[in-house]
């Protein structure tokens, strides 16, 4: 399996300057119930944004860059996505981000997205909205159909701002003929 794992807000925000400009529990608990034991395949920019780049526990961690940025023992780096997936030692295999990543995903390799939808509109910034993770079918001719994983709307505190938003977990598979 080949996925996208992603949350952005209902403007199509999804990170920041400094990473992610939210910090839900149960977003974070979802992120690492589903992709726990799989590889992970990131951007360098994804890959700086982890606290003390430090690769995520009980994963394979892949890192796609055009440079050499310093990465820890154990860590791989590679220039393109299809070299990543290559690489991959796992049977399940999570996108996680940027942009770039899950364009590429979306159109040719992905068969599966998972998508934290926050019911909440977040500050733009330059670069950093993509509304693909919530309409993919806009970004390539490959049909993806929606499905509801567990609650339909579930409530949780960003820990950044102490404010309450609403949640909404999605699972996208391609559809196959």
């Amino acid at each position: 399996m080949i996925a996208i794992i992603a949350a952005v807000s209902s403007n199509g925000v999804y990170g920041s300057t400094n990473g992610l400009p939210w910090s839900f529990k149960r977003d974070m608990e979802f992120f690492r119930a589903q992709t726990s034991g799989s590889t992970i395949i990131m951007g360098r920019s994804t890959w700086d944004s982890l606290e003390r780049n430090t690769p995520l526990p009980n994963r394979q961690n892949i890192v796609v860059t055009t440079t050499n940025p310093d990465v820890p023992e154990g860590v791989m780096k590679t220039s393109t996505v299809r070299q990543a997936i290559e690489l991959a030692e796992r049977d399940k295999v999570f996108l996680i981000g940027g942009k770039n990543i899950w364009l590429e995903g979306i159109r040719e390799l992905a068969d599966t997205l998972f998508v934290t939808e926050i019911l909440s509109e977040f500050i733009e910034e330059q670069g950093f909205v993509f509304q693909g993770l919530t309409r993919p079918g806009h970004f390539t001719n490959r049909t993806f159909s929606k499905h509801t994983i567990g609650d339909e709307v579930t409530e949780d505190v960003d820990r950044l701002t102490g404010k309450m938003h609403r949640l909404h977990f999605a699972r996208y598979d391609l559809f196959q003929i």
